[in-house]
């Protein structure tokens, strides 16, 4: 091995540097030498490619090339993923990077290929559906919409992974948000308000659209058509079309505009983001995809984005995402996407 800082040094950035330059005998003729330098080494290289394995890409394409030598000297091939499948794709918003050197290449890519094993227990303990809600009345499992009709005949619009109470009575309607988003179309009934409680946030309406966010010790209520009610602790405002309260942690409560089109277009297939940071905007666009979506580079994770993306094909809204930050996508569809970048 020289001192060329390019030069792989672990089994991540050797399966980098393979994907990226399968036919280069010698680099292949490095690689070997590498791998049988020590057994660490080889011990490594079976981990990452039997990782690609379990990860579901399993044509031996180049596996007679790669593969390992057993205990008699002879090399056993392990099924890896093929150029295609497997090759991070390489997003940039512009030209300026587009010759990038392959030591940066390779690094950066190699960080996604370590990312595997981290995605081989995310794949398992953040399965489709794995969002639970058994006491719920009505629930919806990842990458899942659901439509109710209510008794008054109201509709309810429950966005991926949310769930919901609901209790009709003689004086009032009420909907509890337990977590997630809804979008509510209230059929008017001067007699039986309309209640939705999430979090510290009621919001009383008769007859109109709006949506109610619940995350964690957070939720906001944004109104599409009509006029609703929103109280929080001591204080009540009056919210019209286009308008949004949101409660804060700490419980605050700050309020804004909007364009009301936007107000729940997820239920139109849409995804709005405001100077949302790419780490909050790759985690809405999870809910939609069926598998894990995972971002790597602390800087990467803080930038802020402004912009529409399409929830009905996750993973391009993902790849536009990274489109803006010059980030690299690693698809392991359908069992997850790796963003990387600085």
């Amino acid at each position: 091995m020289t001192g060329d800082p390019r030069e792989p040094g672990s089994a991540a950035e050797w399966m980098a540097a393979l994907i990226e330059t399968p036919e280069d005998p010698e680099q292949l003729a490095r690689f070997e030498a590498w791998r049988d330098r020590a057994p660490e080494n080889a011990r490594a290289w079976r981990e990452m490619t039997r990782a690609y394995v379990v990860l579901g890409h399993v044509e031996p394409r180049y596996a007679d090339r790669w593969g390992d030598r057993g205990t008699d000297g002879e090399r056993e091939p392990v099924p890896l993923p093929t150029e295609a499948a497997s090759r991070p794709r390489r997003v940039r918003a512009g030209t300026s990077h587009a010759r990038s050197g392959r030591g940066r290449r390779h690094g950066r890519i190699a960080a996604a290929v370590a990312a595997c094993a981290c995605l081989l227990l995310a794949a398992v303990l953040v399965a489709p559906g794995g969002t639970s809600f058994p006491d719920a009345d009505h629930a919806t499992a990842r990458a899942e919409i659901g439509r109710i009709v209510l008794p008054d005949g109201s509709l309810l619009h429950l966005a991926p992974e949310s769930a919901v109470d609901i209790a009709y009575e003689d004086a009032r309607r009420t909907v509890r948000l337990i977590e997630g988003r809804a979008f509510l179309e209230v059929e008017a009934d001067p007699a039986r308000p309309f209640l939705v409680e999430a979090e510290g946030l009621s919001t009383r309406v008769l007859g109109t659209a709006f949506e109610v966010h619940h995350h964690g010790s957070r939720a906001s209520v944004a109104v599409r058509e009509g006029t609703v009610a929103v109280r929080a602790g001591q204080g009540e405002w009056s919210l019209s079309a286009g308008e949004w309260a949101r409660r804060l942690a700490d419980g605050s409560v700050t309020r804004g505009r909007m364009a009301a089109d936007q107000v729940a277009a997820w239920v139109d297939g849409r995804l709005v983001a405001k100077d949302l940071s790419v780490e909050e905007l790759v985690e809405e666009v999870a809910h939609y995809y069926r598998g894990t979506i995972l971002v790597r580079g602390e800087t990467l994770s803080e930038q802020p984005v402004t912009g529409v993306f399409d929830l009905t094909d996750p993973a391009g809204a993902v790849s536009a995402i990274a489109a803006g930050q010059d980030a690299f996508v690693l698809d392991l569809s359908p069992i997850a996407l790796v963003v990387l970048g600085e």
